[in-house]
């Protein structure tokens, strides 16, 4: 009979700890990335999102997104990080407007205030656009 109890109050138990699993926070779902997204839906067609290797410049996350039917490319960085590749990049996109990867450079646009890169904008049909409504994200 103690075990019949014991295994109820674990199912119970784990079934309290996994309901919390995959949901988003409010602060989580506003922060960086999903703010981003949300502003550029407001103002442009933005379509799928495909996955990248963000780790290779160092970031947190990151991924690339249709926006006018051409794709550009964001990351999320963590400025507290200790990696090393991850504080050169954070560092040059502030100081020249490019970062590296695997001994390349390419221009990105850092902003600060949600530590997110714009990548892959320089050569889009909406550049302009897309760079002010990205810089005016705070």
């Amino acid at each position: 009979m103690k075990r019949k109890y014991f295994f109820v109050i674990l199912f119970f138990t784990l079934a309290m700890f996994l309901s919390g699993c995959g949901k988003e926070t409010e602060m989580e779902k506003k922060s960086g990335l999903a703010i981003v997204i949300e502003k550029f839906e407001e103002k442009f067609d933005v379509g799928d999102r495909k996955m990248k290797a963000f780790g290779m410049i160092g970031a947190e996350d990151g991924f690339g997104l249709i926006v006018e039917g051409e794709e550009i490319e964001l990351y999320k960085f963590d400025p507290d990080s200790d990696d090393e590749k991850t504080r050169e990049n954070i560092k040059s996109a502030k100081t020249t407007g490019t970062m590296k990867m695997e001994g390349f450079s390419f221009p990105v646009i850092y902003n600060e205030s949600i530590d997110v890169a714009l990548v892959r904008y320089d050569e889009h049909p909406k550049r302009d656009e897309i760079v002010e409504v990205f810089k005016n994200i705070e």
